[in-house]
């Protein structure tokens, strides 16, 4: 903190730092930097939302979770389609900080919502996992890829 001469003072709000700066600079200095983490910190939550991808026409995205007590990341890719000739499959690969490797779900799993993709063997994840989708379309495999956040299983406080 900054002593205030309070010999500089002519009216409340007037007080001159030893910087020379009055109370209501350092007040608008205050609210900028306030502002600005307010700002950062929506930026990241915002960039750590599920942010879905296009698959040559399909839109795709997918949901992690770490369970702990079970080391093990798992969840589930999802499109809005029927599987049929408009399949999208989706690879799982979660980054394992204790061991430093990367761990996948070993198979594609279809993007119905329904099949769960589970990496075992994963102590510390890192916060994202990489999905790589594949649909085949007009006679090829096309692909597309995203991080997505792995979020923490409430249970895991409670583990034995």
């Amino acid at each position: 903190m900054v002593p205030i001469d309070s010999l500089r003072t002519s009216a409340p709000g007037d007080a001159i730092d030893s910087r020379g700066r009055s109370t209501w600079a350092r007040i608008k200095i205050l609210a900028a930097l306030t502002l600005s983490a307010l700002c950062l910190a929506a930026g990241l939550s915002a960039g750590a939302s599920q942010a879905n991808v296009n698959v040559y026409g399909i839109t795709a995205g997918a949901a992690a979770d770490f369970d702990q007590c079970n080391s093990q990341v798992s969840g589930n890719a999802s499109t809005f389609t029927d599987l049929g000739s408009q399949g999208v499959w989706a690879y799982v690969y979660a980054w394992d900080w204790t061991y430093r490797r990367w761990n996948n779900a070993g198979a594609w799993v279809p993007a119905d919502g329904i099949h769960q993709f589970v990496i075992n063997g994963m102590y510390t994840p890192y916060p994202y996992a990489y999905v790589l989708y594949a649909r085949y379309a007009a006679g090829a495999w096309r692909y597309a890829a995203e991080y997505v956040p792995i979020s923490s299983n409430l249970d895991n406080g409670f583990c034995r």
